[in-house]
């Protein structure tokens, strides 16, 4: 129980439940702000990760917030900003503003960065997903 006392005059809080119930209710609001399953919760790895994901979410959706972009990964706004920011400075992706939005280009041609499979292109894999 979350109160606990003797005397009902002296109640007081149990700090180990407060803890678990927050968290829990932490927990609760976390699987419904972005829809996941219990499945999903439990996977432990993916073939792609956020910057590939982002990349995805990009050729599909050029002209996407990134609150936008944020929520379709079940990633924060502010690492999707920092992944675009990577992105642009390694020459993956160009952000053209239109007004107060940007757009995304992605350049196709730009390759993987590790050794063993850097002569594969960038657009070789999001033609995977089209």
């Amino acid at each position: 129980r979350l109160l606990w006392a003797k005397d009902k005059s002296k109640l007081k809080i149990n700090p180990f439940l407060l803890c678990l119930n927050y968290t829990r209710n932490l927990f609760q609001v976390f699987i419904f702000r972005y829809n996941f399953t219990m499945s999903e919760l439990n996977r432990s790895w993916t073939f792609l990760s956020n910057h590939g994901h982002v990349l995805v979410y990009l050729s599909r959706h050029p002209e996407a917030r990134v609150k936008e972009i944020a929520d379709e990964i079940g990633i924060t706004e502010r690492s999707t900003q920092s992944i675009l920011h990577e992105l642009h400075e390694a020459n993956y992706i160009s952000i053209t503003k239109l007004g107060r939005r940007n757009t995304y280009s992605i350049n196709n041609k730009g390759k993987f960065r590790h050794p063993s499979e850097n002569s594969k292109t960038i657009g070789a894999l999001l033609a995977i997903f089209e």
